[in-house]
C-alpha cells in the first residue's frame, strides 16, 4: 500500500489530523505528481460504486472473503471504508483495472502464481468491454498516469511512445509482483475489448517476441533492457501479436 495514496484519500474525506492534513495541502501546492494523484482518487470516488459489483461477479469470491475475514478486527467497515481499502493501494488512473487486480493479488494463495505473467492472466481473465466503458481519461490525466509508471519503471513511457492506431487509453496502474515494480496500462478498442499493456522492471534477461494462448486470451511478450514486456487480450492472435510488434519497435 502507498502511504501516499492512503493520506490522499483520508484527506479527501476529512479523516487527518489538522496539522497532517495541513502538511499534505502544502506538498500538494508544490507537487504536480502528488496532485494529480489527488484529483484521479478524488474524481474516482463517485465511479467506483457504479463498477463495484460489475467486477465482483466474476472475482474469486470465496478468497476475497477469506481474504477480508483474516483483515485486523479494527478495520472500518461499510461503503466509503471499503472504497478506502482499495483506492489506497492504487496509483493514478485505471482504478476498476486496479481494484480487480489488487482483489486478486490479495487473494491469491503464495505460490500459486508461476510468474508474473500468469499472474496478470489471471486478473485481466476479469475484464469484459464494459470494464473501461466508463473511463475516458484527458490528454492531461493520460499524462499524469504515465508520469507516475514512468517514476517507478523508466523506459520512456509516455503518451506518444503507446499510442496505438485504433485503441484508446483507458489508464495505468502500478503494482509490485515479487518484488519488482509492474505497471499495467490498459486500451480499449471500439468494440471495447480491453487490450492491456504490461511493463515489469524485473531485470530480465533478453527476450525475443514470443505469442500464445492461455486461457482465451492472446498474449504477446518479450524482454528487453531489463525489463519484461507483454500484450494480452481477448482477441485473435494476430491482433494482439500486432499491437505488440508495434510497441516493441518502440520498446
Amino acid at each position: 500500500m502507498d502511504d501516499d495514496d492512503a493520506r490522499l484519500v483520508a484527506l479527501i474525506d476529512d479523516e487527518l489530523a489538522s496539522a497532517e492534513a495541513k502538511g499534505l495541502r502544502e506538498r500538494l501546492a508544490s507537487d504536480a505528481a502528488l496532485r494529480a494523484r489527488y484529483e484521479a482518487l478524488k474524481n474516482a470516488d463517485p465511479l467506483i460504486a457504479g463498477a463495484f459489483d460489475t467486477l465482483l461477479k466474476g472475482a474469486p469470491t470465496q478468497r476475497l472473503q477469506a481474504a477480508l475475514a483474516s483483515a485486523p478486527s479494527g478495520a472500518p467497515s461499510g461503503p466509503r471504508a471499503r472504497w478506502r481499502d482499495f483506492a489506497a493501494g492504487l496509483a493514478v488512473g485505471l482504478v476498476i483495472a486496479g481494484l480487480a487486480a489488487f482483489a486478486w493479488r490479495a487473494a491469491i494463495a503464495p505460490g500459486e502464481a508461476e510468474n508474473w505473467r500468469t499472474a496478470v492472466v489471471e486478473y485481466v481473465s476479469l475484464y469484459t468491454p464494459e470494464t473501461f466503458a466508463a473511463f475516458n481519461p484527458d490528454a492531461a490525466q493520460e499524462a499524469g498516469a504515465l508520469g507516475a509508471l514512468e517514476a517507478k519503471l523508466g523506459g520512456g513511457l509516455t503518451p506518444a511512445r503507446i499510442a496505438i492506431e485504433g485503441l484508446r487509453f483507458k489508464g495505468a496502474v502500478i503494482f509490485e509482483y515479487d518484488g519488482a515494480p509492474l505497471g499495467q496500462i490498459a486500451f480499449a478498442g471500439a468494440d471495447g475489448v480491453p487490450v492491456v499493456f504490461c511493463v515489469i522492471r524485473n531485470a530480465a534477461a533478453e527476450a525475443p517476441l514470443a505469442t500464445e494462448k492461455r486461457d482465451g486470451l492472446s498474449l504477446a511478450s518479450w524482454a528487453r533492457g531489463g525489463r519484461g514486456y507483454m500484450v494480452v487480450a481477448r482477441l485473435p492472435n494476430d491482433k494482439v501479436a500486432a499491437v505488440a510488434e508495434t510497441l516493441a519497435q518502440r520498446f
